[in-house]
């Protein structure tokens, strides 16, 4: 198949996408910071705070 196969080929875009979503290709998330306090598993999170979401 070729690049203009792509749109007659549903199934492939979906495993594509799901593929995407579940193991991105950046090692790291998009940075967000807190908008309010927070605690997760134990650890406090404060407002204001950045974190990103590790995807390895």
């Amino acid at each position: 198949p070729c690049v203009y196969d792509v749109p007659n080929m549903p199934v492939l875009r979906a495993v594509v996408r799901e593929t995407s979503r579940w193991r991105p290709p950046i090692a790291f998330g998009v940075p967000h910071i807190t908008n309010q306090d927070n605690v997760y598993n134990g650890y406090h999170i404060a407002k204001g705070k950045w974190r990103a979401n590790a995807s390895m």
